[in-house]
């Protein structure tokens, strides 16, 4: 098997590290940032396209018929204005649309907590192991960051992770510590 696939072998760089589940950016990070940015989407393609769409379609037919007959409501003797509303329910059955506008949502990021340590040398040294196994495998995951941490972390860790850690860096925190900032964790596959 000599064209086996490299396994990685990732040693802890650092003893000292804590990581935290901080409610308050679990919450205000998962739900408040993610929902705004669904809302947004949707709200963009369930009403702003659909509304683009029916003025530029209403700016058409009622400008041509102007145009022809100087009425908007088209020849004398005809009616293109039924009452009430109609709905095109041909669309409904197939529902290849909505599923493909589900499946085009942003994905939503991996939180593992909060990650300090205690000086600025440790911080570095695990972004800079990080940033090796980047460019040895062209991803690193979350799992990978625990190892180089020493902590153990859930099987889920290995599906999410970093394709590019250009914005990752460390931040000192009021209690002294330095917190790996990170780029959110996507999922991988």
């Amino acid at each position: 098997m000599a064209n086996s696939p490299k396994k990685k072998e990732i040693k802890p760089v650092v003893k000292n590290a804590q990581v935290k589940n901080s409610p308050g950016k679990k919450l205000t990070g998962t739900f408040i940032e993610e929902d705004i940015k669904t809302v947004g989407y949707t709200l963009f393609e369930d009403v702003v396209v659909p509304s683009v769409k029916k003025i530029i379609y209403d700016f058409v037919n009622n400008g041509t018929s102007l145009l022809l007959w100087s009425d908007t409501r088209g020849p004398k003797g005809s009616s293109n204005k039924s009452p009430g509303s109609r709905f095109d329910y041909s669309g409904v059955s197939s529902g290849s649309s909505r599923a493909s506008e589900i499946s085009s949502r942003p994905k939503r990021a991996f939180d593992y907590g909060d990650v300090t340590l205690d000086s600025k040398s440790d911080a570095d040294d695990v972004l800079e192991a990080m940033n090796t196994i980047l460019e040895e495998y062209q991803v690193v995951t979350v799992a990978d960051m625990f190892d180089l941490l020493d902590k153990s972390c859930d099987y889920t860790c290995n599906r999410y992770g970093w394709q590019n850690l250009k914005n990752a860096c460390s931040e000192r925190t009021r209690d002294g510590r330095y917190a790996l900032v990170m780029p959110k964790a996507l999922p991988l596959y």
